[in-house]
């Protein structure tokens, strides 16, 4: 069963990991593939969006199908580094707001409708939704990576 309280405090979780950094822990970047804490956060804000949209088609479409996004190429063509950061913390906070609210509202029957992803296949909406529920404690995790990484840069 999905902890959908757990999900709903998400956006409190990441402020709290990204309370008081400065512009260069933000920036910083541990490797040249890898995410800044910058990219990471638009990353989300995007992933949410799609979520918004995915859960829905779910519920409403028949046939659902849904397309996954590659995230890799979002961050290089959507140019991330550009991106206002307090504007994708906004859409991430109301969007997720939105998301538990509906999320709230389904039946047993609603989860259990089945969809087509792009990727992943046909799989219930209660699946799709379990690949997704943690998937800002994912990246709280990886922020908090960075952040080591970036302290250990300012240590030597």
């Amino acid at each position: 069963m999905i902890d959908l309280e757990k999900f709903k405090h998400g956006y409190e979780d990441l402020q709290a990991a990204i309370a008081g950094l400065d512009a260069a822990a933000i920036q910083f970047k541990p490797a040249a593939e890898a995410w800044s804490i910058h990219e990471i956060i638009v990353h989300l804000a995007d992933a949410e969006v799609q979520c918004y949209v995915r859960w829905r088609t779910f519920v409403a479409d028949n046939p659902a199908i849904v397309m996954n996004f590659d995230e890799r190429a979002w961050t290089e063509s959507l140019h991330y580094n550009d991106i206002d950061l307090e504007d994708a913390l906004a859409i991430l906070k109301l969007v997720r707001s939105m998301n538990y609210k509906f999320l709230k509202t389904l039946s047993n029957e609603e989860w259990q409708k089945t969809g087509t992803h792009s990727v992943r296949g046909v799989l219930t909406l209660e699946t799709l939704m379990q690949g997704y529920a943690e998937h800002i404690d994912r990246h709280i995790a990886q922020i908090n990576r960075n952040l080591q990484a970036f302290r250990q840069t300012r240590s030597v």
